[in-house]
């Protein structure tokens, strides 16, 4: 797209790369087979013994950015997890989130750590390169909400004496609160960790019964529900 002079001639020439002018006396020629570096074409205008006048113009052609492979999708008690996408070669990719709230490391990181919240988590790994099309790929990562039991047994036969909470080793403090029936606090723990074994603040064992509890998770979620202790058959 040079110039077309009003007197005299001109002429394109490749000065560096490498490419095709169609027509090299046509000031808008088309240039094809271009090399996927930077080319530098140059306009020329001459007209008889007055000396030539020049102009270049870079171009840098870029290539299609690499096919975006976000991974499989799946399922996890985890809250913490990674983010494995490819790598590309030919461009950069980034990170975003569809749906759920999770919390990503690095956005532009293939591989980064990420804190998912519950439920679906649904992730797009998305390549680009300069000028040219980008592409993606979704993920999704669905974390498993708490499967809170509502009894247990400590009663020193190995089985099912603490209070366990699937998962809940993954968090940090989560804090657990127990009552019982008349709302009188028996138990309180600010960083639970499955070791609660039905005793009381004193550390004395309490009645088997039905007690309440609710439990406050580091993401701002908090859970209630029932317990019922029992020790005998």
């Amino acid at each position: 797209s040079a110039t077309d002079p009003s007197i005299g001639s001109g002429s394109w020439s490749l000065v560096s790369g490498s490419g095709v002018i169609s027509n090299p006396a046509q000031y808008n020629s088309p240039l094809i087979s271009l090399s996927t570096t930077t080319v530098v074409s140059r306009w020329t205008t001459h007209n008889g013994v007055c000396p030539d006048k020049t102009d270049d113009v870079m171009i840098l052609r870029d290539l299609l950015p690499d096919t975006a492979k976000a991974g499989m999708d799946q399922s996890t008690d985890n809250p913490l997890t990674k983010l494995a996408a490819n790598n590309p070669v030919i461009g950069s990719g980034h990170w975003s989130v569809l749906e759920g709230m999770p919390v990503i490391e690095n956005t532009y990181s293939f591989n980064t750590n990420t804190t998912l919240s519950e439920g679906n988590n649904v992730f797009r790994w998305t390549i680009e390169n300069g000028v040219c099309p980008s592409n993606y790929d979704d993920i999704l990562v669905y974390a498993k909400p708490l499967a809170i039991p509502n009894a247990f047994s400590p009663n020193g036969d190995g089985l099912n004496d603490q209070f366990v909470i699937p998962g809940i080793e993954y968090y940090n403090n989560v804090k657990l609160t127990v009552f019982n029936r008349w709302g009188a606090l028996i138990y309180s723990d600010t960083d639970y960790k499955n070791t609660w074994t039905g005793v009381n603040a004193g550390n004395e064992v309490i009645a088997d019964d039905t007690y309440y509890y609710t439990l406050q998770m580091n993401t701002g979620k908090a859970y209630t529900g029932f317990i019922i202790v029992k020790r005998g058959k």
